[in-house]
């Protein structure tokens, strides 16, 4: 290896370690989980529930959920019932209870699946933004709401927060 080769490998080396810390400092997400379905059928009693630690700081966050689907999901849309329940632990009566009733498209009118992925389509639905405190934690509960009580082909779900700053 010549000295120039040497100092080439360097700079490539410092440039990546530099992009991939200048990049992770404007990472926003405070949790980001999947869980699994019974992909033979997730019956609609059945909820899928994700904890989020006391948040650091009070702030604006936005909540996302995140569907992963397969090729044997039948239906065009996904009904959800995402049931958010903050709670606090500075003040142990402040306990808010959000109940939000999405409709996710899966196929637009021509058929054609509207998530992206080959095999496994990953869908994101995104809630609001909310207001919460520092030492606030949420419990997050998702089930679906379709009429068959038992569905096929949704492999995931998922919850995704990232602080929004003041406003």
């Amino acid at each position: 290896m010549t000295l120039h080769q040497a100092y080439r490998t360097i700079y490539v080396a410092v440039a990546i370690i530099a992009a991939a810390a200048f990049t992770s400092c404007f990472d926003n997400t405070i949790h980001f989980e999947y869980k699994g379905t019974n992909i033979g059928g997730w019956n609609r009693d059945d909820s899928i529930t994700f904890s989020v630690k006391p948040l650091e700081e009070s702030s604006y966050y936005f909540e996302e959920i995140g569907i992963r689907a397969n090729v044997d999901y039948p239906y065009e849309r996904l009904h959800l019932i995402v049931r958010q329940e903050v709670i606090s632990t500075t003040d142990s009566t402040r306990r808010t209870v959000i109940t939000d009733k999405v409709s996710l498209p899966i196929y637009d009118e021509e058929g054609n699946p509207t998530g992206t992925g080959v095999n496994l389509r990953q869908y994101q639905i995104p809630l609001k933004t909310v207001k919460l405190q520092a030492g606030d934690s949420i419990q997050v509960s998702v089930k679906h709401n379709m009429r068959d009580s038992i569905i096929c082909g949704i492999a995931d779900v998922g919850v995704k927060l990232e602080v929004r700053g003041e406003r």
